[in-house]
Order: structure tokens, then sequence, then C-alpha cells
């Protein structure tokens, strides 16, 4: 064989390596998700209504499904409730519906006097995670959280004074109103963060939704201030994810503000987003043609959105483009 052959045989086999090496890595990607029911893909049902029957929301389809469509979605009860962990995948989900961005859930497990709350918050979900998983620079840590700290809190704060003052007491919602709670939420959601980084994931994703992109459905008072702190909770994350890329340069660390996405898509189908498809109760007919389901969670098309809005921050060819139509 000659010199021209031996030269030929090296650059082909330099690049079936290298091809491999793409291929291995791809297929080694793993995404790990911590999360409230907007997340949800089956925990909360398992851990705490294991003979429930019937379809419940914590359960149906979210952005998850819809962005990972074709891949095995774990979820993770099973390390949130024991000591095995579970089958490995790609998608390793631990979001809790009712988590808030702290150890609890809002979901009341004792009485109405009693501090007693069910853990499976999202510090809880991630200490479960990094007990039972090690990670590398391929991982993708997701999070989206803060939606039922805002509402626990927003509804506290439009509440009369003895009962305000009551909430606060009996629950771990910080005293002072929203700021101290907003403060507490951006702390929360960046020592996840932080967390990601110490473990080592190479890649994490903030989810984010500010002003009334998605605000809950709740009573006039409420609302406003939920608004408010869901805008001042988004400029807060904004300034700390920027400190946090720049401290960290060997992780991409981003910050996704969903709303420009949604929008977007509420003026391209037409959505209803002033009222939620199933209002006052009544049965859902036309879910396509609203954002919401119901009072917080969003429709099969309004969760599309989402994922649509997610997609290009994953650069994943193995993950096909969210196509989302009425």
């Amino acid at each position: 064989m000659t010199n021209r052959h031996l030269k030929g045989c090296a650059r082909l086999a330099m690049a079936l390596t290298l091809l491999t090496a793409i291929s291995a890595s791809a297929a080694e990607r793993r995404y790990f998700i911590v999360g409230d029911s907007y997340s949800d893909t089956g925990n909360f049902e398992a851990l705490y209504r294991p003979n429930t029957a019937g379809p419940s929301v914590d359960g149906d389809t979210n952005w998850v499904d819809v962005l990972f469509a074709g891949h095995d979605i774990q979820p993770a009860w099973i390390a949130l409730s024991a000591s095995e962990p579970p089958k490995d995948g790609r998608v390793i989900n631990f979001a809790v519906a009712r988590a808030t961005t702290g150890y609890q859930l809002t979901w009341r497990t004792g009485g109405w006097l009693l501090p007693d709350y069910a853990p499976n918050g999202m510090q809880w979900q991630f200490e479960r995670m990094h007990r039972r998983y090690t990670f590398n620079p391929e991982d993708t840590l997701l999070i989206w959280g803060s939606v039922n700290d805002l509402v626990w809190g927003a509804s506290t704060a439009s509440a009369s004074a003895p009962a305000r003052f009551i909430e606060e007491v009996r629950t771990p919602l910080p005293l002072g109103g929203m700021a101290p709670l907003v403060e507490q939420t951006a702390t929360n959601l960046m020592i996840l963060v932080e967390r990601g980084v110490k473990f080592g994931f190479g890649h994490i994703l903030l989810l984010s939704t500010g002003g009334d992109t998605l605000s809950p459905l709740l009573d006039a008072d409420a609302r406003t201030a939920y608004t408010r702190a869901a805008d001042s909770l988004e400029s807060t994350l904004r300034e700390r994810i920027d400190d946090a890329a720049a401290r960290y340069p060997q992780t991409r660390i981003e910050l996704i503000d969903l709303s420009r996405g949604i929008h977007d898509g509420i003026r391209e189908f037409g959505l209803r987003d002033d009222i939620a498809c199933n209002q006052d109760g009544q049965t859902c007919e036309t879910p396509e043609r609203y954002l919401r389901q119901d009072f917080v969670h969003p429709t099969a098309i309004g969760y599309c959105l989402v994922a649509r809005t997610v997609h290009p921050f994953l650069e994943d060819n193995t993950l096909p483009e969210p196509r989302c139509d009425r």
C-alpha cells in the first residue's frame, strides 16, 4: 500500500472517529427537569394519588411531552419517595405539581392550623436528584418554577390583615408581603443554578414569564399583586443570571423569557387569554381557542408555545421543532 493510500486511510479513520465521538456525545446528552405542575409528567399523581382513577391536570400532556416527543421521559417519583434510582433515560423529570421553589409543596397535608406541608419542593427535588445521578458537561438542567410561590403570596397579600398574618406565621411565606417573597423566590432559583454548576451540568436553563404572561386568573387585587411580583422577579433573575454566567464561564447559563414566544402564539392563533377554557367549571370543548385550560395551566397549544420557545436554546438536532397547530 502506498503512502498516499495510507494517508487516505488515516484521514478516513480520523473522520470516523470524530463522527463516532459526535454521535456518542449526542446520544449521551441528558435533560434533567425540576419544577412544578407546568412540568410534572406524573410525579405528583404517583406520590400522592396512586389509587386515584381518571385524568388529572398534573399528569396531562405538557411542554415536556411536546419538546421531547419520541424520547423516553422518566418521571422520577421512585427516586423522590424511595432509595433506589429510577431507570436511566434521556429525559429525567423530577418536577412535582404544587412545588414551591423551596422545600415544600403548597398542597396542605395537615389541618388548617398545622404547618404541615408535603416535601418535594424544588430544592428537595434537586437534592434527591444529585444523590442518585452523576452529571457531566453534556447534561442540561431545566428549571421552571415560581408560580406557586407567587400565587401563594399574592393570594395572601390581598387577604385581610388577620388572615395574612396567620398564613405568614404558619407557612414558609416570609413576613412583610410580596417584596421579601420575590427576593426569597429569586434566591431559591439561583441556589438551584449554583448547585447545577457545582455538580457538573454543562448547560443550565432557567425558564421565566414576566408580567401578566400566564399569570393565574385570580381576583383583581391578587392578580395585580401577582403581575407586579412576576415583573420584579423577572428583572431580578435577569441580573443574577447575567452575573452567574460571568462568574461561571465554563457553564452555559441562560434565562429564557417565555413571554414573547407565548404572546406571538396568541396573535398567531388568535387565542383567548382573558379567560380559561373551562371557566367556572364548564367543560372545555374548544381548547384550541384558549391559552389556558384552567385558571393557571395552559392548554395543549399553550404548552406547545412554551416548547417551541425553549427548543432553539437546546441546540439538539435529535429534537424536532414543535409544530403548534390549532
